[in-house]
Parts: structure tokens; C-alpha cells; sequence
């Protein structure tokens, strides 16, 4: 929740629609795992309280892991979205300068 409302005002104009279209790969990644840990854990459960402790910490370990991958992507993004912006600024002084000339 907090990202997401702390995300946007960073960025430029440009950007909402940049994650907009980044996050629906992301959310589906999660939902995949969301849909294989509930059929996994209820078989563990019923054999013995060890194997279920074990696969939670092995979800933890994956959702972790998604979470770096995400945070990675999200960073890279913005490398891009900064590139990006600069280019773009450097594109309009070079306008303005040429214009006014």
C-alpha cells in the first residue's frame, strides 16, 4: 500500500503508464505461486506438521526471491525513466536553443 501510494509522485508524467503496463507481469508471477502454495501446503499439512513448516519457509524463500526480482525491476525502470526524462529535457533545450536562434 505505502509503495503504491509513494510511487508515482516521484516520476515524471511519462511513468504511471510505464508500471502500468510493467505490473500485470509481475501480479501474474505472484498469482501463479499464490495458485501452486495452497494445492502444495494442505497435501504437506496432512502428512506431518515438519513438511508443512518446511514448505512455508520455502514460500517465504520464493516470495522473497519474487520480491528482489520486483524491486530489482522497479529500480531499473526508473534508471530508464530518469534516462529517458534527461533525453527527453535535452531534446527540448536543444529546441528551445535552436528556435530562439
Amino acid at each position: 500500500c505505502l509503495q503504491h501510494r509513494r510511487s508515482p509522485p516521484l516520476p515524471p508524467p511519462q511513468v504511471p503508464f510505464h508500471h502500468h503496463t510493467k505490473k500485470p507481469t509481475s501480479s501474474r508471477g505472484k498469482s501463479s505461486y499464490s495458485t501452486k502454495n495452497p494445492t502444495t501446503s494442505p497435501n504437506t499439512t496432512v502428512t506431518s506438521g515438519t513438511t508443512s513448516v518446511d514448505s512455508q519457509l520455502e514460500n517465504i524463500s520464493h516470495m522473497t526471491r519474487d520480491l528482489a526480482h520486483i524491486s530489482e525491476r522497479l529500480s531499473r525502470s526508473r534508471v530508464e525513466i530518469g534516462k529517458k526524462a534527461d533525453s527527453s529535457m535535452h531534446n527540448l533545450k536543444y529546441a528551445a536553443a535552436t528556435s530562439g536562434g
